[in-house]
């Protein structure tokens, strides 16, 4: 277990403990078990889960280095589980939802995303979105009519859509800025299989403030990915809807007339082309 040096300084956060060396070349993260889980967190998995995978994806990216930068592992333990990175110089761009960023970010936001699609690491172990299971708890919910799951559900299961690993939650919030100005990916506990486009899909979702950086992320989507995309974003629009309904946040009404145009967008969508 590693022990807190002296003089070292610590930020509690909702999943997870974050602290620094005393030289603050080092910084690392340890997860903190909930006593309270919701019904719907079943879907991910629990903390301690979402901590394991986040090492052992860590643990590739230090074998197979992906085509962005990333934090360097130094050391790891499975018993907390913790992970020591060398500590990146910089600060995020934004919040999870940004009310603004300068065009430059949210250029590199969408290279970011792009450029994860083509690493393709292949491992038996990798977690993978459980379509099937979030579309079964929507449904019941009321968030999801049958029609409209079963529409979803043979999207996800069409030749049209390719599966490979993806990030999976990159926003401006985990993505910091270090000394040379190169955006650095962090926070990789959801990365596992997705449909191809959900990268761009869940920076475009995370957009929503941000009208143009919204069509920026959207003109990235190539054409193969399409179905995959339109997938995505519904997957992560039911999925906030489904976690504020515990707890009411501000977005949600313009996230369920996002889910409405997204839901005819489906309707509509034609595999096979």
């Amino acid at each position: 277990m590693f022990e807190e040096p002296a003089g070292a300084w610590s930020l509690a956060l909702s999943k997870a403990k974050l602290t620094w060396s005393a030289d603050a070349s080092t910084v690392t993260k340890t997860s903190v078990p909930h006593l309270v889980i919701p019904p719907w967190a079943g879907l991910l998995g629990t903390p301690r889960q979402a901590a394991l995978n986040e090492l052992r994806v860590n643990r590739l990216l230090h074998h197979v280095p992906p085509p962005v930068a990333v934090p360097a592992l130094v050391r790891w333990s499975r018993r907390e589980p913790s992970m020591t990175f060398e500590a990146v110089d910089g600060v995020p761009l934004g919040p999870k939802f940004p009310s603004s960023l300068a065009d430059a970010e949210v250029h590199d936001l969408v290279e970011m995303a792009l450029a994860m699609d083509h690493y393709r690491p292949r491992r038996r172990w990798f977690r993978r979105l459980r379509v099937d299971a979030r579309l079964r708890l929507h449904q019941r919910s009321g968030l999801l009519s049958e029609a409209d799951a079963q529409t979803l559900d043979r999207l996800a299961r069409s030749p049209d859509v390719k599966w490979h690993f993806a990030h999976g939650d990159i926003t401006a919030r985990n993505v910091l800025r270090d000394r040379d100005r190169r955006p650095v990916l962090i926070d990789w506990e959801w990365a596992g299989l997705y449909p191809a486009g959900y990268e761009l899909a869940f920076l475009w979702s995370s957009l929503v403030n941000i009208p143009s950086g919204r069509a920026q992320a959207g003109a990235a989507v190539p054409a193969h990915s399409e179905g995959g995309f339109l997938l995505s974003a519904t997957m992560v629009h039911l999925l906030h809807l489904q976690m504020w309904r515990a707890r009411p946040h501000a977005l949600a009404a313009r996230f369920e007339q996002t889910l409405a145009e997204l839901l005819s967008a489906v309707r509509g969508h034609r595999t096979g082309r």
